[in-house]
């Protein structure tokens, strides 16, 4: 059990690991984006709300064909207890996208100034919400 001093190239690593981790947090805390299926479950929250305020019970929205993103129901193939909360948000007058998905992750978004995003060059998002709302 003794002490083995650690090689050059193990602290390159460590140090090359600490930097990149602390790279992604700043870039997580700084740029805040809606992203996977949160945007789907938010529409198909409206969409189901839809449905019951229109009596329909059975099938809601139910096309039989894919749409462009592959569902065949505005709802999604997702389980409907995920969308008590948002459903529950909505309830406490979020309206939109960011105000409903502010609420569900309990975040607090800063206002950025209009323009591309500072860390990513001017580049666009690689991965956006673009047409939901």
């Amino acid at each position: 059990m003794g002490f083995s001093p650690r090689g050059s190239g193990e602290v390159v690593a460590i140090g090359a690991t600490v930097v990149c981790v602390a790279y992604f947090v700043a870039v997580w805390i700084s740029l805040p984006w809606v992203a996977g299926d949160t945007p789907f479950v938010l529409d198909g929250s409206n969409a189901f709300l839809h449905c019951l305020s229109n009596g329909d019970y059975h099938a809601c929205g139910f096309t039989g064909k894919l749409n462009y993103w592959g569902l065949m129901s505005p709802i999604g193939d997702w389980p409907l207890l995920q969308h008590i909360p948002d459903l529950i948000s909505i309830e406490l007058g979020a309206n939109g996208h960011p105000a409903r998905t502010m609420i569900l992750e309990g975040t607090e978004r800063r206002r950025r100034p209009a323009g591309p995003p500072p860390l990513l060059g001017g580049r666009p998002p690689l991965v956006a919400s673009a047409g939901h709302s």
